[in-house]
């Protein structure tokens, strides 16, 4: 998220993440310069806030505060020359870790990319699903577009390998998927290939 601010003063103004820290039970947390990690155990499901400045600095040393699902700690990303970029990651285990993602993350001109995946215009892909609202994908190391539809539509694309395995669109459309022609209808998933037992 790129928020700049519109004002013409100069004072300092930051943007505040709310970083849960106990919903009945305490969670763990973790508030570096840049990156700011809750989570109730090392080894489980962690939400993370990144901010993606040249020179971030984040502060978090303030009071907690009651939500209605449970405390939070009011980390403040301070913005630089009148810009801040936060980057909310909710990781799993097995994903890269937060700082693997800050360093990775690369802004473009239509998105970004980074060790999770691509965002462009509207489309996001990983290794293993793509989607979004588009007439046609490319997936990454391909020269042509991958799937190419008959009409801009919303659609979702499991992946497997770099090869599309199944796909669905939120509306009826004709689908080119390599050589081949299909027919999808409306939130109906169309299974391709079958998917390897490993």
């Amino acid at each position: 998220m790129e928020t700049r601010k519109k004002s013409d003063d100069t004072d300092e103004w930051a943007m505040t993440w709310p970083l849960l820290v106990n919903d009945g039970r305490p969670l763990m947390k973790d508030v570096t310069t840049a990156v700011a990690s809750t989570s109730y155990d090392r080894h489980g499901d962690e939400e993370n806030f990144l901010d993606l400045g040249d020179n971030a600095l984040i502060v978090g040393d303030g009071p907690t505060f009651r939500s209605t699902y449970g405390d939070l700690l009011a980390v403040r990303a301070i913005a630089q020359n009148g810009l801040q970029l936060t980057f909310a990651y909710p990781r799993s285990p097995g994903q890269p870790s937060a700082v693997e993602i800050q360093r990775s993350l690369q802004r473009t001109p239509r998105g970004f990319t980074s060790a999770l995946g691509t965002v462009e215009d509207d489309v996001y892909i990983n290794s293993t699903m793509a989607g979004g609202e588009a007439t046609s994908i490319m997936l990454p190391h391909q020269l042509r577009p991958t799937l190419v539809f008959g009409q801009r539509c919303g659609f979702i694309a499991r992946l497997n390998r770099g090869r599309i395995v199944s796909v669905e669109a939120d509306r009826d459309v004709t689908a080119h998927v390599g050589t081949r022609t299909i027919i999808l209808r409306a939130h109906q998933p169309k299974e391709l290939i079958s998917q390897p037992n490993n």
